[in-house]
């Protein structure tokens, strides 16, 4: 590439990564003051819009606020932007010239912030090259997991810290709404805090739809789908993948195996195939598969899988009666509060009965969870409570959660507490 084409890049981009306005504070687990003080690359991995490149920006703004850095002292490039298409390995020490010839900087840290670098081949050479120097500090985000870890595993092992970012949370959308739940909260208060939670149910937690006139969910799902997995991964059946996607968008939280899918997607008829496709679809945190918990793991290989989504504005754009099954958007949005905590040892058990979610903390069930929109039925409330103790008492917890619309109270039962919370309220916890 010319390297005054790529000059006027860097202008261009590094004025759009000035705006910080409007920016929150994201619930990771990691603090931005202690990601700039590691000595590792930090690599943030997330489905495409979640906000990874605000997140740069908060680091950015920390660096230059509390640390005193200079503007010129960061380094900021947008792979994804379409004039890197033809961007190739050679271009990289260009890219870097032309950083120098703009901001002049000497004898001086630089820090570096590379969105969806994945795009480019063989970057992880170069970024182990600038990393071995001692003169740079470098963050880089990409959407796609399996990627960005099986290249970082060539170069940078041991030299990386990964963490991911989510579309908001509900706390994190209540903050961008600039709406407080903390402490004890007024009825008038609760009120509008349920009635954000029922928008926030079904319409999600993309920062760029929450404010949106119009409704770009489709426009990211298109994105994710082709740019991140078909176009990527070279997937010859464009049109038997996309019918698998919808599937399972419109099935979440249902039980399911490679062999049955392969059935009932034409045209794939390789149960490794479907194994494959659903593989890549995790890696673009797209959709995420759920095990049976077992002491064994290749029964828990062999035992149908629940699938999860991203984001429940997302599945509802794609799956036909989603937004109206309060049941599966409740269940879908327990299971990703816990996967924000958790990357493993989420799952669901069945002895006789189903527990939807168990979370194991070194070996034991730390978290017993049902999920269940409505409990006015007896006999729907019963069925609940028995598939909960069932699992309390084989995996001796001691505490387990209902998760429901609006019954708050707790129970003792042979020994067990069963405590019944609206979703919103545990979201808040």
């Amino acid at each position: 590439m010319d390297i005054d084409l790529l000059k006027h890049l860097i202008l261009d981009q590094k004025e759009a990564f000035s705006q910080s306005a409007g920016l929150i504070g994201r619930d990771t687990k990691e603090s931005v003051k202690d990601l700039i003080s590691a000595k590792q690359i930090i690599v943030i991995s997330g489905v495409r819009r979640a906000g990874k490149s605000s997140f740069l920006k908060l680091i950015a703004k920390e660096l230059m606020k509390k640390r005193e850095i200079s503007a010129d002292q960061l380094f900021y490039v947008n792979f994804d932007d379409e004039f890197f298409v033809d961007f190739k390995k050679e271009d990289f020490n260009k890219l870097l010239s032309a950083y120098y010839e703009i901001c002049g900087i000497k004898n001086k840290k630089i820090y570096c912030f590379f969105d969806e670098i994945q795009n480019v081949e063989y970057w992880e050479k170069w970024i182990h090259k600038l990393y071995e120097t001692g003169n740079f500090k470098i963050f880089i985000t990409g959407s796609n997991s399996s990627l960005l870890s099986s290249e970082i595993a060539t170069s940078l092992t041991g030299r990386n810290y990964t963490m991911e970012i989510f579309p908001f949370s509900f706390p994190e959308f209540l903050r961008f709404k600039k709406i407080d739940w903390k402490g004890s909260l007024t009825t008038k208060q609760e009120s509008l805090i349920r009635k954000e939670f029922n928008i926030y149910l079904k319409s999600g937690g993309f920062p760029e739809t929450i404010e949106a006139k119009l409704n770009i969910l489709p426009d990211f799902y298109k994105n994710i789908i082709y740019r991140d997995i078909i176009s990527r991964f070279n997937i010859k059946n464009a049109k038997e993948f996309r019918e698998l996607s919808l599937y399972l968008a419109s099935n979440n939280g249902s039980l399911m195996s490679y062999r049955e899918l392969a059935k009932r997607i034409e045209g794939i008829g390789s149960s490794m195939t479907i194994k494959n496709y659903v593989s890549h679809l995790e890696d673009a945190y797209l959709f995420f598969p759920v095990r049976k918990l077992d002491s064994s793991v290749k029964r828990q290989i062999i035992n149908p899988f629940k699938i999860y989504g991203i984001d429940n504005g997302l599945l509802g754009t794609v799956a036909f009666g989603l937004s109206d099954n309060y049941n599966k958007l409740y269940e879908n949005l327990t299971f990703l509060s816990l996967r924000r905590k958790k990357r493993d040892d989420i799952y669901y058990y069945k002895a006789d009965y189903e527990t939807d979610f168990v979370v194991l903390e070194k070996n034991k069930a730390s978290k017993v969870i049902q999920v269940c929109y409505s409990l006015k039925d007896i006999k729907t409330e019963k069925r609940e409570k028995r598939g909960l103790l069932r699992a309390l008492n084989d995996l001796k917890a001691k505490t387990g959660f209902i998760i429901n619309n609006d019954i708050e109270k707790e129970e003792k039962e042979n020994g067990k507490i069963i405590k019944y919370i609206p979703l919103w309220k545990w979201l808040l916890e």
